[in-house]
């Protein structure tokens, strides 16, 4: 395909585009209970607190997806949107740049560059994903019991903005987007494990309370998504929650130091 692309050939991308999907999964996930007061803090305007203040983290490797091959991970928090329950994404670390731009400025996923590793041995799991050299999620799963397969229904919240270009505030009024996945899973286990989320400037998810596990998973499948725009927010009530998908760029800023330091790791 060349710079200006035809018709035959949009129609090709677009085809890709719209039907996101990541095949030949192995993925570890572990709910927890989280407290009220830290929900209510962290959802942004257009979602509020689900029943209970749980959340949801996952972690894994995809051998097959739109943007090809890459490991990944996601932390959510329950919410719903008026009657539509589903739960809403903090961060989302991925280890390939074309991973990170198929879904991060089109639907407002909040994916991030960083190191992932995955690895099985036996009934053990363990899963990292690190950035500027801090763990910033951890999971280790170990498995009791043996499922058959089954497909479940998950919905996600994420929301689509963009930075003005002056620096200061949003460009519009960002949009909340659903992200409706269908979990074609061909193996599932059950058995206990343990989440860790790390702490810097840059990723502070350490803020989050995890008061208890309620469940650990281990599961391989394929993942189908659907997309559709929910509604729009108010730029200015937004901006507070407008940061979290970047880097803190008051500690990267070396504009008045010696040039060519090391990167501040937050």
């Amino acid at each position: 395909m060349g710079l200006v692309k035809t018709l035959e050939e949009i129609e090709q991308i677009q085809k890709v585009l719209s039907q996101p999907r990541a095949l030949s999964a192995e993925m570890v996930s572990i709910e927890f209970r989280t407290t009220r007061e830290i929900v209510e803090r962290l959802l942004p305007p257009g979602l509020e607190p689900a029943t209970e203040p749980t959340g949801i983290a996952y972690m894994g490797r995809f051998g097959r997806s739109n943007a090809h091959a890459f490991s990944g991970a996601a932390l959510y928090l329950t919410a719903r949107h008026g009657d539509l329950e589903g739960a809403y994404g903090l961060t989302m670390p991925v280890d390939t740049e074309r991973a990170m731009l198929f879904g991060r400025e089109m639907i407002g996923e909040p994916k991030r560059l960083c190191a992932m590793g995955f690895r099985r041995d036996g009934n053990k799991v363990r899963s990292t994903a690190v950035r500027y050299d801090t763990t910033v999620m951890e999971i280790e799963f170990h498995s009791s019991q043996v499922l058959s397969g089954m497909t479940l229904q998950r919905r996600f919240f994420h929301y689509k903005f963009s930075h003005d270009v002056s620096g200061v505030g949003l460009q519009h009024d960002p949009i909340l987007v659903a992200v409706d996945v269908e979990l074609r899973l061909s193996r599932v286990e059950l058995g206990s494990g343990t989440l860790a989320l790390g702490n810097s400037a840059h990723d502070p998810f350490g803020e989050i309370d995890i008061v208890e596990v309620s469940s650990a998973t281990y599961t391989e499948g394929d993942l189908i998504g659907s997309v559709r725009q929910l509604a729009t927010v108010s730029a200015k009530d937004f901006l507070p929650h407008a940061y979290t998908k970047i880097d803190d760029f008051t500690v990267l800023d070396n504009s008045n130091h010696e040039p060519w330091g090391e990167v501040p790791q937050g």
